[in-house]
């Protein structure tokens, strides 16, 4: 719970009284989705972590399908989304953000795959061990080289609340798997950087004579 200001605080610990298999965990401040996210999945003990957001856009009913693919051997099993029932303008925002990453990223680029599905405990250990300041589950999956088992499924439309993510948040979460996935943007800056220079000093030194 990412410091809620409703009343979601007496009703989780409420639950998790009564149900001693729900666990938990209060955050201070709101650390947003992909870091409170990554701390619940490393508190996880179980042989394999299923990732289900709570807005139940995406089917609860596709976990059944995730355990008999991981059961198979697979240690990666992921929903990709086929269609959406959601707003259509952040649609295509969504999929502005895939082509992006895809065009710099050193690694395999996941489209339409939002972190929804099963991951091995195998994976979790390796992610903890690469200890990433801003862990992303969709950008270590594949920088680790494991091939997911995709499977399709509609997104729903989001039965009550509102997004906090906007066009900014999703260009923030853009620069930051951007920044993860590639050395691009630090090779971009340097030859930048080393450029301006070079044009810097011509110029002093052009200046210099003409004084």
């Amino acid at each position: 719970d990412n410091c809620s200001k409703d009343n979601s605080e007496s009703v989780l610990r409420g639950i998790a009284a009564k149900d001693k298999h729900v666990k938990v965990f209060f955050n201070l401040k709101n650390f947003g989705p992909d870091r409170s996210g990554m701390y619940a999945v490393y508190q996880a003990t179980g042989d394999a972590i299923i990732v289900l957001p709570t807005d139940f856009q995406e089917p609860p009913e596709l976990i059944e399908t995730f355990i008999n693919e991981w059961s198979k051997g697979n240690k990666l099993v992921l929903g990709q989304r086929n269609k959406t029932e959601a707003n259509g303008f952040m649609n295509l925002i969504r999929l502005l953000y895939y082509k992006i990453i895809k065009a710099f990223s050193e690694n395999e680029e996941l489209e339409r795959v939002t972190g929804f599905g099963l991951y091995d405990k195998e994976i979790i250990d390796w992610i903890k061990w690469i200890d990433s300041p801003e862990p992303q589950l969709r950008t270590a999956v594949t920088m680790l080289g494991y091939k997911p088992v995709l499977i399709p499924y509609t997104q729903q439309k989001r039965a009550s609340g509102h997004s906090s993510y906007n066009f900014f948040s999703y260009v923030r979460a853009a620069i930051v798997n951007l920044i993860a996935s590639s050395l691009f943007p630090l090779r971009f800056i340097t030859y930048l950087g080393f450029f301006g220079s070079v044009i810097s000093a011509i110029v002093g030194l052009v200046y210099l004579i003409l004084k």
